[in-house]
């Protein structure tokens, strides 16, 4: 048993390790959360408990910043990815 990682194939760069975590199930996307005031809270409960089974987290259209800046938290914190 390996946990998940079956699907996990080398990934080239930043663009392939995130189309492989949607296809396993290991990427949560969160649309339009504040930088300072709602990303950090959103993280912390996510990762509280169980984090190596937690999804890394992908923020998109963060209020301030133009379109395409996004974050990702997470992306090594589980051994599944």
């Amino acid at each position: 048993m390996d946990g998940g990682r079956e699907n996990f194939s080398p990934q080239t760069d930043l663009r392939d390790f995130l189309a492989a975590c949607e296809e396993n199930g290991q990427l949560e996307k969160v649309d339009g959360a504040h930088w300072d005031k709602e990303m950090g809270a959103v993280v912390e409960v996510l990762y509280r408990e169980r984090v190596e089974k937690a999804k890394a987290v992908l923020f998109d259209n963060i209020p301030g910043y133009p379109q395409g800046y996004r974050t990702l938290y997470g992306m090594l914190a589980s051994p599944y990815r």
